[in-house]
């Protein structure tokens, strides 16, 4: 059944490529090619810490904790689950929640981004062996934290899946979205303002994301080296006990969703005083506007629409006070004016009605 569930998840994505058009391929492959291009550069950079390795655990366990947070920031921020991986569409089907678990787990590491992962992972590993003699156990801890990173992403989206489907998970994912950018801007800016100490915070950051999941899967090969069993065994404890939880959450929120149902439905809530159902469209005129103010509700409802706007708004207030300093403001305002413009040449790439 697993087999069947790999074989599926094949099916599903090479055959959007071969009903797609021929500039939708080629799009297609350029994307492939770049994601090939990052991917690998990133797993050069990682296997060029093998010779630094007290340096490479805790960049490599750092980058286990930051790919674990983006896998199960995911389905929120793209607003939505996987379609073809989306455990509802199996419920009437007579499977067992343990084989559907075990199915959807393997197809879920068949696509392009599981691909780009496993690149940068198998770079991960060669960084982790000091010696060559603990590569597999470096293989199979980047295996696991594979593994734990799928684990979570489909227990999250798998929780979420009621309510990512509502306005209100969309905009849940908006806010995450835009926290998300604030923490990343933030943190960078800490770090460059404060040179001195900033080399040393993020050192000790790094060393205290080593004592949790999934950092702690980069110990186990030095540990392992160093002949350290007490080390080895807190380790692997510690990444076993956390994927054997994830695998619970995700067990329990897939029997749930298979058994329940929303309870809302998208015209179950009233209409109000406001809204343009009574509007009449008599002429010409009359028409352009009534799809105009339609199409502006619209885009400010729409997640996709008013998550650039409000990036735009917080780097265009906020950013020049935080480059205050000299005549780095003027470039500060300078780059909230470029992305303006640019958001609103980018409106014409998006479907809507009122642009006829």
């Amino acid at each position: 059944m697993v087999a069947l569930f790999v074989r599926l998840k094949w099916a599903l994505t090479t055959g959007r490529i071969r009903v797609a058009p021929a500039r939708t391929r080629v799009a297609i492959g350029i994307g492939l090619a770049v994601g090939l291009l990052v991917s690998g550069s990133l797993a050069v950079t990682l296997i060029s810490l093998r010779s630094r390795p007290d340096l490479a655990v805790g960049v490599i366990g750092t980058f286990f904790t930051l790919q674990l947070l983006a896998w199960t920031l995911a389905p929120l921020i793209a607003f939505g689950v996987d379609e073809t991986v989306d455990p509802r569409r199996f419920a009437l089907l007579p499977l067992p929640p343990a084989v559907l678990q075990r199915g959807l787990l393997a197809s879920s590491v068949v696509g392009y981004l599981p691909v780009f992962n496993m690149v940068v992972l198998v770079g991960a590993a060669i960084g982790l062996s000091t010696d060559w003699a603990v590569l597999p156990v470096a293989v199979l801890c980047c295996a696991v934290q594979l593994a734990t990173c799928v684990v979570f992403s489909r227990a999250a989206s798998t929780s979420m899946a009621a309510l990512m489907s509502s306005r209100r998970g969309r905009d849940l994912g908006m806010a995450v979205g835009i926290g998300v950018v604030v923490v990343y801007t933030g943190g960078s800016i800490l770090l460059n303002t404060h040179t001195s100490t900033g080399g040393a915070a993020a050192l000790a950051a790094m060393r205290a994301l080593l004592w949790g999941p999934p950092g702690s899967l980069a110990k186990i090969p030095a540990a392992l080296a160093a002949g350290a069993p007490v080390r080895l065994l807190i380790a692997a404890a510690t990444a076993l006990v956390f994927g054997a939880l994830g695998w619970w959450w995700w067990s329990a929120a897939l029997r749930r969703s298979l058994v329940t149902m929303p309870s809302t439905t998208a015209g179950s809530s009233p209409a109000r005083a406001g809204d343009l159902g009574s509007a009449v469209a008599d002429s010409v005129r009359g028409t352009a506007l009534l799809v105009a103010a339609r199409d502006l509700r619209l885009a400010w409802r729409d997640p996709l629409r008013r998550l650039p706007w409000m990036v735009v708004v917080l780097f265009t207030i906020g950013w020049p006070f935080i480059l205050r300093d000299g005549s780095a403001g003027m470039f500060g305002v300078l780059l909230g004016s470029v992305m303006v413009g640019a958001q609103t040449a980018n409106q014409l790439g998006i479907e809507g009605s009122a642009l006829w």
